[in-house]
This record gives C-alpha cells, structure tokens and sequence, in this order.
C-alpha cells in the first residue's frame, strides 16, 4: 500500500499497542508509518570512524613537500599503521566504503583495512584484487581515494584496522646486466623454490659483482592465488648461474608455494616510498533490502 494512502481499523478505528508510548489507541496508519520509518532508520548507513590530520608546512624537505602531519615510510611488508578502532553499529549492515586523502610521494602504495569480516589473518598475502585492499598511485599533491564494498561484521560493533605497505615494488630485474630469468613458477622450466632458495637449470644469472646480492634485490614470491607468500626476500647470495639464496620462509609459506604452483619475481630494492594521509573516513552502506 503507498506510504500517503489512509489505513484504518476493520471495526473499530483504532488498536491498542504497548508499543508506543502511553500505550493507547493509535490508528492503524499511525502503526505502519512508525513500523516504516523504524525499518528505514535500521536501514540507513551510518559513519563508523572519521580521521583527520591538520595540514600543515615544516621546514624540513621531506615534511614541506608531504605537508601533512600523518606520515610514513612504506615498505614491501604490510604493517599496520593505526591502532585498533572499535566502531558500534547498526546490526545488518554488512559493507562499508572508505575515503581517503593522501599524498603518495612515488611510485604505488597499498592500504588494507582488516575488520571481523575479513579476519585480521593471513593479511601478508592480501593483494589488490581483494575486496579490503585499495592502491594509490603517486601524483602530485593531495588525491582522494576510494574503497566500495569493504566488507563488515554483521553485527552491532566492528574493529578496523589500517595497514599499508607498498605496491608490487619497484622495476623488473635488468636482465641485461644480473642475468636471466627474472620471473619464473615453480615445478615449470626446471624452477623449483625452496624454503631458503631458487634453483633453475636454465638460468643464467650474472655471478660476478655487480650481481643481484650486491645490489639490494628482492625476491616477490606469490601463491597460486597471486597473493603474497610471506615478506620479500632480498637477494643474500648467486650461488652459480642457476642457485640463487634468500632469508629462509617458514614451512607453512613454503607448503604453501609447493603446492599451488608459486611464482617468483625479482625487482629492485628501490620501494620504500614516502606517503601523508590527510584524513580517512569509513561509512557503513545502507542495506538493499
């Protein structure tokens, strides 16, 4: 029935309900109006957490050209970069969509907000085809960024955690210089990945310096999914023209590499960026139904 259309009582005009108030006789239209605008509130989105950094200039180089009083180094590694924030909310609301302002001094940084919904584990394999991982590109000067669909707890209370890290790193492996490949996956062309290292039988990496363990290389290793198989590993040593050895990865990683046919890929160490947020805002989305 439309929201504007009278609706009464069948005998007697009125019902009574414990409901309201003083508990006496309303009208039926008056009923289902308040039932309706109820139902609507419940369904309506709500803020769940607003951040803001004042914006300010320093004197030194690095804080002038950032302007921003939040700021950090990011590094291949998630890590997190706020505290816990513990948000009530309305039960049913299960998305969220995040607005951020920042300043990404070069080249891509990636955010992941971790809630109850996404669980805060395995987040070092967390990629941006995720539904909780957003990447910002370098430019100049401030830009707003936007993350839709982060998922959240059903319930009345969510905890958000930030962590970034930075993107896919920095530039392939010159293979003109340290030698091939620069890519690879395991149990293909002879590669296999060990839990401390890469052997492949038709490699041909550059052992003389400069090689790769004299330049700060980093090895990105990948699960099937495309997901991250621990931290980066940099480079420790070119054993011959086909070994080449890494910080050791823990079993679980390892097992994990084994057996969905991991990949590998060597960059050069130059991803650390610099970034300033200027403020961060999280909203629950209305429901649909």
């Amino acid at each position: 029935m439309a929201i504007d259309t009278p609706e009464y009582a069948a005998k007697f005009g009125a019902i009574d309900t414990n409901a309201l108030p003083d508990g006496g006789p309303f009208s039926a239209q008056l009923m289902r109006m308040t039932a309706k605008n109820a139902n609507r509130l419940i369904r309506k989105g709500q803020l769940l957490c607003s951040l803001a950094w004042p914006l300010k200039t320093n004197n030194t180089t690095t804080d002038s050209n950032i302007a921003s009083t939040f700021q950090g180094i990011a590094t291949p590694v998630w890590s997190r970069i706020h505290p816990p924030i513990f948000c009530p909310k309305k039960p049913g609301l299960t998305k969220a969509t995040v607005k951020l302002v920042a300043h990404v001094q070069d080249g891509a940084l990636q955010f992941q907000f971790t809630t109850r919904a996404t669980g805060t584990h395995g987040i070092q394999h967390a990629r941006v085809a995720d539904a909780n991982v957003m990447e910002l590109s370098g430019g100049s000067g401030l830009q707003l960024f936007t993350l839709t669909d982060l998922p959240l707890d059903p319930g009345d209370s969510e905890v958000i955690e930030i962590w970034s890290r930075t993107g896919s790193g920095a530039a392939l492996m010159d293979t003109a210089t340290y030698g091939t490949p620069n890519v690879g996956t395991h149990g293909t062309g002879g590669v296999t990945i060990n839990r401390d290292g890469i052997v492949a039988t038709s490699a041909a990496w550059t052992l003389t310096a400069p090689n790769m363990s004299t330049t700060d290389h980093m090895i990105y290793l990948y699960d099937g999914g495309g997901g991250f198989a621990g931290a980066p590993r940099r480079v420790t040593q070119v054993v011959s023209a086909t070994e080449l050895r890494f910080a050791p990865l823990g079993a679980w990683f390892t097992r994990m590499i084994r057996d969905t046919s991991g990949t590998f890929e060597i960059r050069t160490h130059g991803s650390n960026f610099a970034f300033s947020v200027a403020s961060i805002a999280i909203a629950a989305d209305a429901r649909d139904t």
